[in-house]
């Protein structure tokens, strides 16, 4: 197989009909699809622009197709591919990853967390307020947050509405989720140093974050007792998807993701959180998943029947939010 059979065998792998890739690649080449055909056919040679164009839309690896043994690994990594100026852009480049997932049938999530995924903070706008507030400071270092203590109302309303666009993205799709009883603790830590430092302009407010985060955990409680994700005051828990959710204390991880559809996979792993590496090279993908799912068979699920573990896993965070806010009050 030559170079450019192996580019298109990549690209058709993505879609499920051959003329809807065709239709793509015509609009990137600015060709007609007869053009394209030919170029599939091996009749046209593709030229070095076009190679360039069709690499670079679709992720493809020139080094890998050309030396497929090699381990060298191709990926995008979110602070470099373009740069977070405020906190609705982050966000709205985290929906536009997750997109195509909702246009293709199948699709699916699984998701080791290091901490709570950050998609279910966006069930209160408070907490994704913190959290935005935390990595625009130390990780984004926005400089209109120098020297500026955490209120609600530095966040724009434009970046609620982007939380709560990406919030509805995730529970529209099925997802696996492997978490350890350390999920809650980056949160809580931060909550607690933020005071400690001054850096929460109304101590008020961090006892309400713990307040939130109390109900955040009754909620997913709620949602792993049922076995699928719903908003808060959902009236019906019908069409809505799954939701598996296992506690993992086998192997300590950063939040890596493996994301699948019939368009095709990809993994995600975080870098300097909350940016993220994103790779699609098939054998990597395919390893990670391998590793996924052997640790869920060696974890204990909490959906549905688990009522037993299910309640004492979900008391042990409600206790460490306790603990906290008790710190706090005290403080």
């Amino acid at each position: 197989m030559n170079l450019q059979q192996a580019v298109f065998e990549k690209i058709l792998d993505r879609f499920t009909k051959k003329s809807q890739a065709v239709e793509v690649i015509a609009q990137l080449l600015e060709v007609g699809n007869n053009a394209v055909y030919r170029r599939i056919r091996g009749e046209s040679i593709l030229t070095p622009d076009e190679l360039t164009i069709l690499t670079k839309k679709f992720n493809l690896s020139l080094d890998k197709l050309i030396h497929p043994s090699t381990d060298n690994l191709v990926f995008s990594y979110s602070a470099m591919n373009q740069k977070v100026k405020d906190f609705a852009s982050y966000l709205h480049g985290l929906r536009e990853n997750m997109q195509p997932l909702r246009k293709f049938p199948n699709s699916y999530i699984k998701y080791a967390a290091a901490e709570i995924p950050l998609f279910h903070y966006c069930f209160f706008p408070e907490l994704i307020a913190f959290k935005l507030y935390t990595w625009g400071k130390v990780t984004w270092c926005f400089d209109f947050l120098d020297n500026q203590p955490f209120r609600f109302d530095l966040i724009a309303p434009m970046a609620y509405e982007a939380a709560t666009q990406l919030l509805e993205s995730y529970l529209a799709i099925e997802s696996t989720e492997l978490w350890s009883l350390n999920v809650l603790d980056n949160t809580l830590n931060q909550i607690e140093f933020h005071t400690e430092s001054g850096s929460i302009a109304d101590h008020a407010d961090a006892i309400l974050l713990c307040e939130k985060m109390r109900m955040l955990v009754h909620h997913l409680k709620a949602m792993a007792m049922a076995g699928v994700k719903f908003p808060l005051g959902a009236k019906t828990l019908e069409g809505r998807s799954a939701f598996h959710l296992f506690h993992n204390e086998m192997v300590y991880t950063n939040n890596t993701v493996v994301v699948s559809s019939d368009a095709g996979k990809a993994i995600f792993s975080t870098l300097g959180n909350p940016n993220f590496l994103k790779g699609m090279d098939g054998q990597v993908v395919e390893f990670v998943e391998g590793w996924f799912d052997n640790i869920k068979v060696k974890s204990q699920p909490l959906s549905r029947v688990a009522e037993k573990h299910r309640n004492k896993y979900f008391n042990q965070l409600l206790q460490k939010i306790e603990v906290t806010k008790k710190r706090l009050t005290s403080g």
